[in-house]
């Protein structure tokens, strides 16, 4: 399988937006310990304030057989949550 002939890669629909990605790898990094320890505490608050860890892509709708537009939903619900997470700690 080629990528011009198949669009299959997340986030990615040809050969120049994969070019484009891959490049950012060319003066790659690991992170130092400072900055693992910036991105656990980053990633703590966003699941403490995440009730459903949901995507959003919509996988989950195609095989609904209500339709139920389901991320929409969540997308609510977590806007609902995180007010309530926030109100309680005023």
């Amino acid at each position: 399988m080629r990528l011009r002939e198949k669009g299959c890669y997340s986030g990615m629909s040809s050969l120049e937006q994969l070019e484009n990605n891959a490049g950012y790898m060319e003066d790659f990094r690991p992170f130092n310990e400072e900055e693992r320890e910036l991105g656990k505490k980053a990633a703590d608050l966003i699941n403490e304030a995440t009730a459903v860890p949901c995507t959003g892509r919509s996988y989950c709708t195609d095989g609904c057989p209500s339709k139920i537009a389901i991320p929409q939903y969540f997308s609510l619900y977590e806007v609902l949550f995180f007010l309530a997470v926030k109100l309680n700690s005023l």
